[in-house]
């Protein structure tokens, strides 16, 4: 998502258009990642829906893409080098991250992809958190394949900001040799949970195993969701087995 905001009206539309996807996707994810991105572009760049389609009878149909979609496959590390040298050659580039696969609530899946790059400068970083709009405590830091490297919180912008960083000085350099609290996608909601409240933490990266890849992120908002919803269905248990009773 390189710009939230579609193209401006004086921007020719393109002429060629490529979906890329990540080549370890089973059919269904990848068919699912592939109509998500081409919804989006749709909705960028409105220009390339053709003209309706009228069939031998009068019916009219919507009108399609005329240039076609080629789609393709790559290895996931390949990804960033792909992005990046696009966005040189001045393509309009749509991400759809891993995270979009993992949620289906749209909120849940805009924090989690809330991450800061690894080579960002400490400089920046402190501008980050000092921006009103970016509320989280902590960020993920990820590198270039998206391998969380380390988390950054608002306290350790204050300290670097007192602390005068060295010049060029990346979150790499002040973060990565950290250990990270981290959780897996099969670990249980009680063992996220004991670790929040062993490091003292608000948000609890979810991991890859083996690659330590970022999938998700949990917040304490989440937990205290999940408790409200079993809340809700013990409740319903005890009504249920007191009208049992009645009878």
């Amino acid at each position: 998502m390189t710009d939230a905001r579609p193209p401006a009206p004086d921007v020719p539309d393109p002429d060629r258009c490529v979906i890329v996807l990540d080549a370890t996707l089973p059919p269904g994810r990848a068919a699912n990642a592939a109509a998500v991105v081409a919804l989006t572009v749709g909705q960028r760049w409105p220009g390339l829906v053709g003209a309706p389609l009228v069939d031998a009878d009068g019916a009219s149909h919507p009108g399609l893409i005329p240039i076609g979609i080629a789609v393709l496959q790559a290895e996931a590390g390949m990804m960033p080098a792909l992005r990046a040298g696009a966005l040189e050659a001045g393509c309009d580039v749509v991400d759809f991250p891993a995270q979009g696969q993992q949620t289906t609530s749209y909120a849940a899946f805009r924090d989690s992809v809330a991450t800061l790059p690894a080579d960002m400068k400490v400089t920046d970083a402190v501008a980050f958190f000092g921006d009103s709009e970016h509320r989280h405590r902590s960020y993920p830091i990820v590198d270039a394949s998206s391998v969380l490297v380390g988390m950054a919180e608002r306290a350790d912008a204050l300290r670097w900001l007192n602390g005068a960083p060295e010049e060029g000085q990346t979150l790499y350099d002040v973060i990565s040799d950290a250990s990270v609290p981290a959780a897996h996608p099969e670990d249980t909601v009680g063992r996220v949970t004991d670790l929040m409240i062993a490091r003292d933490i608000g948000r609890v990266p979810v991991v890859e195993p083996g690659t330590g890849r970022l999938v998700g992120l949990i917040a304490r908002k989440d937990l205290l969701r999940l408790r409200s919803a079993v809340a809700v269905e013990e409740r319903h248990r005890e009504s249920f087995l007191n009208l049992g009773r009645r009878k």
